[in-house]
């Protein structure tokens, strides 16, 4: 087992240097990337959850995947039924669903994706479909409606090794656990097991082994063991991060977590070693220019043919595949706290282990 004091006392190492590619123009704000089967999956803020597979046709010659037509998403579906509550809960539909980081259950086939609005619903548990590699239409329903998920603006969900769902929210620090998310969702319980390190808002959440680890308002904390949690366990920071606003989190299913911060940095840690880094920064175009863009100004660079860096600013999700390669999703209207102005378009870029 990796020891407690290399985990929290070491400092930030020198910058690394990353090399990636762009694999994904015509994002919009981005919240998490999760791979299913053959693809990549990403949350977007304005065309929902959606499979990232076809040839982008905005530039020629850009050999890039976009999420647009005739590409997959989910926008939600109408659940009758359902009782309007408290915080926003309601009849469902696309009205007003923005996903967060989502999470994917490969015995089951659910989906479980967080809603970050506003007046969000909760979280959504779908059925996806492994031969057609898409989500079962209609299949969407909330889970533990009612129970008090709804209108916390639930940002990032994490399937723990006990089997249980566990949840983090803008509106509040609080971690909650709702056990058996597969089971029938009117039967379910919600728990509070602990807190942020701070009580402020969580962005995203990754399990290593039995450990929890938040990206939140202040920093990288981990709640150890949460799986084994009943209340009050509070997360610890880990050192190896700076103790700024954390917008994404990931790990490589090993050693590594990656973290992005603004205004422009992706961190890789060593779990081991208490050690980070940062991975990659500098800007890929100034902030609030819309897609497409023919040149870029400083570098006098085609757009997608530009070297590879990130938005100034602008990071806002991470995912991993089973190879181990890094997908960098960036926002180049907003960070993840502030407005959404759905004109602009971002990418994901891939970057190899």
């Amino acid at each position: 087992m990796i020891g407690f004091a290399a985990l929290f006392a070491s400092s930030l190492l020198p910058a690394t240097a990353a090399s990636g590619t762009l694999y994904s123009i015509n994002v919009t704000q981005p919240a998490g990337a999760i791979w299913i089967g053959h693809h990549l999956w990403e949350s977007d803020g304005l065309q929902r959850f959606c499979r990232i597979d076809s040839t982008a046709t905005a530039q020629p010659g850009a050999f890039v995947v976009d999420p647009g037509s005739p590409d997959y998403c989910y926008s939600g579906n109408v659940i009758p039924g359902l009782v309007t509550g408290t915080g926003g809960q309601g009849t469902g539909g696309n009205i007003g669903f923005v996903p967060g980081q989502a999470a994917y259950d490969s015995a089951t086939n659910f989906i479980y994706i967080p809603d970050r609005s506003s007046k969000s619903l909760g979280v959504w548990r779908v059925q996806y479909d492994p031969a057609t590699e898409t989500v079962v239409a209609g299949s969407g329903l909330i889970v533990a409606p009612n129970k008090g998920l709804g209108g916390l603006r639930t940002t990032s969900v994490a399937l723990g090794a006990d089997g249980s769902l566990y949840v983090g929210s803008h509106n509040t620090g609080d971690i909650k656990r709702v056990p058996n998310p597969s089971s029938a969702v009117e039967t379910q319980i919600v728990q509070t097991i602990g807190k942020s390190i701070t009580g402020k808002r969580v962005f995203g959440m990754v399990f290593v082994n039995s450990d929890l680890y938040l990206a939140e308002a202040d920093g990288v904390g981990v709640i150890r063991n949460a799986t084994a949690c009943q209340s009050g366990c509070a997360a610890v920071r880990v050192a190896a991060f700076p103790s700024k606003e954390s917008t994404a989190i990931a790990s490589d299913g090993g050693d590594t977590l990656y973290v992005t911060q603004p205004p422009n940095l992706v961190y890789s840690g060593s779990i081991s070693g208490g050690t980070a880094s940062v991975l990659a920064s500098s800007g890929q175009l100034e902030p609030g220019q819309p897609f497409p863009i023919s040149v870029y100004p400083t570098s006098n660079c085609v757009d997608v043919l530009c070297p590879f860096s990130f938005l100034s600013g602008q990071n806002s999700a991470l995912g991993v595949d089973p190879a181990g390669t890094l997908y960098v999703g960036d926002d180049p209207g907003a960070t993840v706290t502030s407005g959404f102005p759905w004109n602009l378009r971002g990418r994901i870029w891939s970057v190899a282990p």
